[in-house]
């Protein structure tokens, strides 16, 4: 009968002790479910994703590099554009004399009028590829700078993700618009509303403008 009764001892209290065991491991696994998403939140809370926002066409209308360099095209163009008009000028000239020609002269007066016409043809060309690659390289170097001085901007303030905005963008003639077209403008939104707390244009304009100034000073204006 002790054997008995020692028998049933040892049993119970096996068997209270494998209850014990597994209301710790059920008490364990809902203290880890319920823990991971209060640790996610912990981890999401001390380290946020900063954002912040960019009107692009005000800032780089607002850099005094990109409208030096505008200047500086426009110079360069005009120049080629002299060289054009003269050559448009004596291409019309040969063609009025042409008009007026006699037979003596107009085999010579057609020479003529087909070289300064095929001058003002090359005239023309040349003035279109100059003129273009010049404002490109304007575009480049401003576009360039725009980059740097948005990821400097970001790193030294702490912003993981900065945004073209584009929500004050409108859409021109919407009413008589083709349906097609309104959609497409709506469509490519990519910003739809921002806070103007997080635009950072006028700040950004402003440090890239001293920073130009300085590179100015520094001897870098001759490019």
């Amino acid at each position: 009968m002790d054997h008995t009764k020692r028998g049933i001892g040892f049993g119970e209290r096996l068997w209270r002790t494998g209850v014990l065991v597994g209301l710790l491991a059920v008490a364990a696994g809902l203290f880890s479910v319920s823990n991971e998403p209060a640790t996610a939140q912990g981890s999401a809370a001390q380290s946020p994703t900063r954002v912040a926002t960019l009107d692009l066409v005000k800032l780089i209308n607002g850099l005094e590099q990109f409208k030096a360099g505008q200047q500086a095209a426009d110079a360069y163009t005009q120049q080629l554009r002299s060289s054009l008009e003269r050559a448009q000028e004596s291409m019309q000239s040969a063609g009025e004399d042409l008009e007026v020609a006699t037979e003596a002269t107009r085999e010579r007066l057609v020479e003529e009028f087909i070289s300064a016409d095929a001058e003002f043809r090359a005239e023309a060309a040349k003035f279109e590829v100059l003129r273009n690659v010049r404002h490109n390289v304007i575009l480049r170097d401003t576009w360039q700078s725009v980059r740097e001085g948005i990821a400097a901007y970001a790193e030294e303030n702490g912003y993981d993700v900065i945004i073209s905005d584009d929500s004050l963008v409108q859409a021109g003639g919407t009413v008589n618009a083709d349906p097609e077209v309104y959609k497409q403008f709506m469509m490519t939104r990519r910003v739809l509303y921002t806070d103007e707390a997080i635009d950072i244009t006028d700040e950004l304009m402003t440090r890239m403008n001293i920073d130009y100034r300085a590179s100015l000073g520094a001897g870098g204006g001759g490019r």
